[in-house]
């Protein structure tokens, strides 16, 4: 399947979650909402409406990760970016509509469905973080014997968590975000 294809059919998808949920759409529905005929929408993803739906999903994680990156731009160091990052991202899914929707009327389906895409979202923002830790370590700012690919992991996974419930920290107040970022987050990380 050609990736245009692909994103014709998860943008259907997404049109038909957007519009009825995650468990009402029929794969007929989807084919009319992609212009892409039923068969192929079958021969393309075998297990029918829910690999459909749970691949709409990941595509607007993806996209939702995309747009947060535009936004963000290069910073002159990783705690920088952490410091920009968090806030936006917070802001960004607090304002996504459809997600806010969906928690109100199918709880239960969205953690379900975002239950299957937290390898994937570690894994997202592992791409984003990665490259600026180890620019940071090749510019000596880590923690000696600090390797690269595990704070990676472990940053990430502190943030999506920070993301989902900030708990008692104010993502709203830049220098509760800079104690956050540069003293709990990465204070294990960098010198």
């Amino acid at each position: 399947m050609s990736i245009e294809a692909r994103t014709k059919v998860l943008a259907g998808a997404y049109e038909c979650i957007a519009s009825a949920g995650t468990t009402r759409p029929t794969i007929d529905e989807i084919a009319q909402a992609s212009g892409v005929s039923r068969a192929s929408i079958y021969r393309w993803f075998p297990g029918g409406r829910d690999e459909v739906i749970q691949a709409a999903v990941g595509w607007e994680v993806d996209n939702f990760f995309v747009r947060l990156g535009a936004k963000l731009g290069e910073q002159p160091d990783f705690p920088s970016y952490l410091e920009r990052a968090l806030p936006q991202a917070r802001h960004d899914l607090l304002d996504h509509d459809l997600l806010h929707r969906m928690l109100a009327t199918e709880p239960e389906q969205v953690s379900t469905l975002l239950a299957f895409q937290q390898h994937h979202m570690v894994e997202l923002v592992g791409l984003a973080f990665r490259p600026r830790l180890e620019r940071d370590d090749a510019a000596g700012l880590l923690r000696p014997g600090v390797d690269a690919a595990a704070a990676t992991d472990y940053v990430a996974r502190l943030a999506l968590s920070l993301l989902a419930e900030p708990g008692r920290h104010d993502l709203d107040d830049p220098a509760e975000v800079r104690r956050l970022v540069r003293h709990e987050l990465l204070g294990g990380v960098y010198r």
